[in-house]
């Protein structure tokens, strides 16, 4: 998804922070990046050059030493380096060519997406966004991102040199008619340890727009793992069985690992399905959960004898999907997995 296209009802999300404006390139930043593009373009040529002739040029190495001993022993194990080299360098022009393109398109937008909030720990889901927004932690941060690559291009105006692609998500808006539907919440249970309120409320056409993609996400990147690894799988485990011999030597230990990715990958794919089903039955039923579990004065009680700080537990309104256990909003927020 072009981080450029958003529904109606929805916001735009990076890392954890909100899109709050959309701001044009300067001229200087564009050839800044015109630069960049060039030397993307440049250096992809290179490498796609230098691949075939390495390869030409380590084969006519092997080629060299003649026919003894030597040579036909390391000739085998010389070709699958070669071929993995040059597999490597074509990867490698590929990758940077690719980002040549983005750069490109970026250029051709003209403009860059800023997204703004309050750092928080949450947000950390690699090592890189760590490294990235690890120093603005509980500060205001301003994120710059390039709309068709997804590139961060500065944080707090610092502009950031490396390739960092961040992931970008369309949200649906919380609707005002879940705020009115909180006020209107019956007590399913009301005992000395637990006051806990319940109602529903619909779901819009945002809010199932986006529930459709999470429940496609659960299984889509598993298909063609699934589909390549088992096929393969099935018809050695299928021979192993009707000869009854498992592989020997060094045929062992590939054999156990394509069966465990093949089992591994099936699993995922089957408990991915399982839930997009779940997913699917909310949406089609249309309406969200609403539980709200206020501290009752007994627990107030112990918690001010543990606690000498006036910063006592307030009641929580949370929003879930029925039959996932999947959290929707808290407190008219919504839920953090979601940003």
């Amino acid at each position: 998804m072009s981080i450029d296209q958003q529904s109606a009802g929805a916001t735009v999300w990076c890392c954890g922070f909100p899109c709050t404006g959309r701001f044009p390139l300067e001229q200087q930043e564009i050839l800044t990046l015109k630069r960049r593009q060039s030397r993307a373009t440049w250096l992809g040529i290179l490498y796609t050059i230098i691949a075939p002739v390495s390869f030409i040029i380590f084969f006519a190495l092997l080629l060299s030493f003649g026919n003894n001993a030597y040579s036909e022993k390391y000739f085998t194990y010389g070709i699958f380096i070669s071929l993995a080299i040059i597999g490597a360098l074509f990867c490698l022009g590929n990758d940077v060519q690719k980002r040549a393109k983005l750069t490109k398109a970026d250029i051709n937008a003209g403009h860059y997406l800023r997204f703004s909030g309050v750092e928080t720990a949450h947000i950390f889901h690699t090592q890189t966004q760590q490294h990235l927004f690890g120093r603005y932690m509980k500060k205001n941060v301003q994120l710059d991102i390039l709309p068709a690559s997804g590139r961060i291009y500065r944080i707090n105006g610092e502009l950031i040199e490396k390739w960092h692609v961040v992931p970008r998500t369309e949200v649906a808006e919380t609707p005002e008619i879940a705020g009115i539907a909180a006020n209107w919440l019956d007590i399913v249970q009301n005992t000395d340890d637990i006051h806990l309120e319940a109602g529903k409320r619909e779901l819009n056409k945002a809010e199932k727009s986006e529930l459709t993609r999470y429940a496609r996400s659960r299984w889509k990147p598993m298909v063609w793992v699934t589909c390549i690894t088992l096929p393969w799988a099935s018809i050695i485990l299928y021979l192993c069985i009707t000869t009854r011999s498992l592989p020997d030597g060094s045929n062992l230990m590939p054999f156990l690992l394509l069966e465990s990715v093949a089992i591994a990958s099936l699993y995922i794919l089957i408990k991915g399905l399982v839930l997009a089903k779940k997913i699917n039955d909310a949406i089609r039923n249309g309406y969200v959960l609403i539980l709200r579990e206020t501290p009752t004065e007994k627990q107030l009680t112990e918690y001010r004898k543990k606690n000498n700080h006036d910063d006592e537990p307030t009641s929580v309104t949370v929003e879930v999907i029925p039959n996932c256990d999947i959290i929707w909003t808290v407190d008219g927020k919504v839920a953090e997995w979601r940003m």
